[in-house]
């Protein structure tokens, strides 16, 4: 299977032990993901945003939706699995956003700012979601 990660620094940690592509940057905020291109070749895209950056209003967080939509739009025929965001408002939003769209979300333990636990575990989540 093809993959890609795509988005924040989780996403780049969890390409790391998928061993797979990304396009991700630590740091990235929403809005320029949503602008980034997406090469939509890819039979699964793992997608990571929202959690930057911190300290969000409610319009901000509101604003997250339409980035999801936008970063959605560009990934043709893939299967798209969604990485949560540690903060639970923000986590709200992309799980809402992923199951209207009938499409996965994981999320992960984090004991300690915003980055997983535990990047094997998150990655053995991620391959059980595209089983």
């Amino acid at each position: 299977m093809k993959i890609l990660c795509f988005g924040d620094s989780i996403a780049l940690g969890t390409a790391q032990q998928l061993k797979c592509r990304y396009e991700a940057s630590v740091g990235a905020s929403y809005t320029l993901i949503a602008s980034w291109a997406v090469d939509p070749g890819f039979d699964a895209i793992v997608i990571s945003m929202g959690t930057n950056p911190g300290g969000k209003t409610s319009a901000q967080i509101e604003a997250i939706r339409p980035a999801l939509q936008k970063v959605a739009d560009k990934c043709g025929t893939a299967r798209l699995v969604w990485i949560l965001p540690h903060f639970i408002p923000e986590a709200s939003v992309v799980a809402t956003f992923a199951r209207e769209r009938g499409e996965t979300a994981v999320s992960f333990k984090c004991t300690s700012g915003f980055h997983p636990d535990s990047y094997p575990a998150l990655g053995r989540d991620v391959m059980a979601a595209l089983a």
